[in-house]
């Protein structure tokens, strides 16, 4: 019974190394590749889906910085377009944001962004070296000859007619042909895996670099300047001792070149050491033009490295998830500091983002900017009527204008609130209760004498009436944002902190607004 289960294993065994490349069990993909680098050619390949990786990466980094520059302008257009309400104070904390995570990326980006383009440079200049190799055919062996005229040491020899060594070795032929080693493209292509993980990798040897060596052997009778033998002169093959006539005559035996051989390097250090994920520190210079085969690596490890970070649209972001988002609560909670200290539980700075913006699975286009997106806006700069969509003006040169233009006519509709009504939630007194002179201005004027005199209203000025709470009477069930809400068993208004939160949110973006042209200018792709 044993032997039988014993023969049964060995049998599955024998199948498992049969089946698996080299004997191993779990053969590692990442060095099958590296061993598909045979020559010069498929290192190209190889290098070649290297430098699409970090383009990727370089190309990824840039759209997100233009993703967010376009969120910022649209969300200020949008913003223009409304009074000091909750939907303002919505607009502009989702302002905030994309200027937030733009600040975030913009941060990090310059360091990210030279890695990457060392590494392209540093593959693009290896690439060269080794495509001159491939279409040269500078590594295919030749067949070298050699003649000389033979002469015995009592013949005289003119300088025109013999006593040369003269060695020929054929030109190469340019290919213009597919790399043999083509079929293998798919496996060297899929190098961008591996980055992660690589700790050495092949690349061809330094040496194919060098000029071949060419050694040539040579017979010498007579005189040839003095006893030939053991000379090391460099014109010991061929030179006479007298301009017209020689003694002497000197003939090939054998002329060897060095013979080309496809070399790799398989040990070629992509990280420091095997022990770190840190790549490694090469002295070089930029107008040092050889590319050696350490000096790649270690530039494409740096560049490796550097991971781009996933920063999503604002606008294409859901409400549901920007409750969760770190950033998005900070805004929420800023205008607030009495109600949500620094330590308050991250549950209750979900809750402000839940109470400003909502959490449905909807994003913030479809919410907040579905019919401005759709709806032309008319707006008038230097005398000139125009009509635009808010996508349009927001990735265009005239996004400051616009956000310029519609502010003006937003105010000039009468929209902003006074200062004192929004910071402090009331209705600014009427006229008639107002009972000291010094308090009777704008709307009002003071009749009769200081003593006894009134506070009225100015002739055809209307003045607001004072609003009752709206909110106190309310029960649990009536008590509903934006300008209520349930708070210690009452219904409080809420609309004033709304209106607070839009104030100072509008003083914060009109200082910063001038950054979307900064960023435009310098990061526009």
């Amino acid at each position: 019974m044993i032997s039988t289960v014993t023969a049964r294993f060995a049998t599955l065994l024998a199948v498992f190394l049969i089946s698996t490349p080299y004997g191993e069990v779990g053969a590692d993909p990442s060095k099958t590749l590296l061993r598909k680098i045979t020559s010069p050619c498929s290192e190209v390949r190889f290098l070649k889906a290297i430098r699409a990786n970090l383009q990727q990466r370089l190309d990824t980094s840039y759209q997100q910085l233009q993703d967010l520059i376009d969120d910022l302008g649209l969300l200020k257009l949008a913003a223009a377009n409304y009074k000091p309400t909750k939907q303002a104070a919505q607009y502009q904390a989702l302002e905030a944001l994309a200027l937030t995570k733009l600040e975030a990326l913009k941060a990090a980006f310059k360091a990210r962004r030279n890695a990457w383009q060392d590494a392209i440079q540093v593959v693009d200049t290896r690439t060269d070296h080794l495509t001159l190799l491939s279409v040269t055919d500078l590594l295919t062996p030749r067949t070298p000859t050699g003649t000389a005229t033979p002469a015995l040491e009592t013949t005289y020899l003119t300088a025109g007619s013999a006593g040369a060594c003269t060695v020929t070795i054929p030109p190469s032929t340019p290919k213009p042909e597919t790399c043999p080693d083509a079929g293998d493209e798919a496996i060297l292509e899929s190098v961008a895996q591996y980055l992660a993980t690589y700790k050495t990798l092949t690349l061809v040897h330094d040496d194919q670099l060098k000029r071949r060596e060419l050694k040539i052997k040579a017979i010498a009778q007579g005189n040839v300047n003095g006893n030939p033998n053991g000379g090391t002169n460099a014109h010991i093959c061929g030179t006479f001792v007298s301009p017209s006539s020689v003694t002497s005559a000197v003939g090939v035996h054998t002329v060897t070149p060095t013979k080309p051989q496809q070399k790799t390097n398989s040990a070629v250090k992509f990280t420091a050491s095997l022990s770190t994920a840190e790549w490694e520190s090469i002295t070089d210079t930029d107008k040092n033009l050889l590319q050696t085969t350490d000096k790649v690596a270690a530039a494409i490890c740096k560049g490796a490295r550097q991971s781009a970070p996933t920063t999503n649209k604002v606008t294409a972001t859901t409400l549901a998830a920007l409750t969760a988002d770190p950033d998005m609560q900070q805004i929420a909670i800023a205008p607030q500091p009495d109600k949500y200290p620094p330590n308050k539980e991250v549950e209750d700075k979900k809750q402000a983002v839940k109470s400003l913006l909502g959490d449905t699975d909807s994003t913030v286009s479809e919410v907040f900017l579905k019919t401005a997106l759709a709806n032309p806006v008319s707006y008038k700069i230097a005398g000139r009527d125009t009509s635009e969509p808010l996508a349009s003006l927001a990735t265009g040169n005239k996004v400051g204008q616009a956000a310029a233009v519609l502010y003006v006519k937003y105010a000039k509709q009468g929209a902003v609130c006074t200062t004192a009504a929004v910071e402090t939630g009331e209705t600014p007194l009427k006229c008639s209760e107002k009972t000291k002179k010094d308090e009777c201005h704008e709307s009002c004027e003071w009749k009769g004498s200081e003593q006894e005199g009134k506070c009225q209203a100015k002739e055809g000025v209307k003045v607001a009436e004072k609003k009752d709470d709206k909110c106190s009477d309310k029960k649990n069930d009536e008590c509903k944002s934006p300008d209520c809400k349930w708070e210690d068993e009452t219904c409080k208004d809420y609309g004033f902190l709304v209106k607070k939160l839009s104030l100072i949110a509008a003083a914060f973006m009109a200082l910063i607004f001038l950054k979307i042209l900064s960023f435009k200018k310098n990061f526009a792709v």
